[in-house]
């Protein structure tokens, strides 16, 4: 009889050891690191989801060349029709002589359009020799729709 309660205790050590291996491995598979993107990573990532723009309509407006990418795609694309505050922006610089800038903008106030986000492609200009030039050289946009009007979600697709 002892010797059948020895081996019962010796059976359920097993298997509680077995558990707790078990659960330590599981928690150790499950917090193996994820890949973390930015959101201007992945959304700059995508360059066809994006309506390319005409940018010699921009030059008649605005500069596109300059010191700061950033500054050169709020000035020639901040909309002064957004409830919001200001844009939201992000900028990535996916080589030395490359940036991406992604702005977007929400609450218009327009009848179809809610909310527009730009990417704005960069490159640095070689022959600056004493500031750096950044030379805008493509632009896109994505429009979500005011229900009813198009598209919720994020599309090259205008409203209507």
């Amino acid at each position: 009889m002892q010797l059948m309660v020895n081996s019962c205790k010796i059976s359920l050590m097993s298997i509680a050891g077995m558990v707790i291996l078990l659960t330590a491995c599981t928690s150790i598979s499950n917090s193996t690191p994820q890949q973390n993107f930015s959101s201007a990573q992945t959304l700059a990532a995508n360059r066809e989801d994006y309506r390319s723009m005409d940018l010699s309509q921009l030059a008649d407006k605005t500069s596109l060349t300059g010191s700061d990418p950033n500054a050169i795609a709020l000035s020639a694309f901040d909309n002064s029709d957004a409830d919001t505050n200001s844009p939201t922006v992000d900028v990535s610089y996916p080589q030395p002589n490359q940036a991406i800038v992604i702005l977007t903008q929400t609450g218009l106030k327009d009848d179809s359009v809610q909310d527009i986000r730009y990417r704005v492609e960069f490159q640095k200009n070689p022959s600056a020799q004493i500031n750096e030039q950044w030379q805008m050289i493509w632009a896109g946009s994505q429009f979500k729709c005011y229900p009813g009007r198009g598209h919720q979600e994020w599309s090259p697709e205008l409203c209507f």
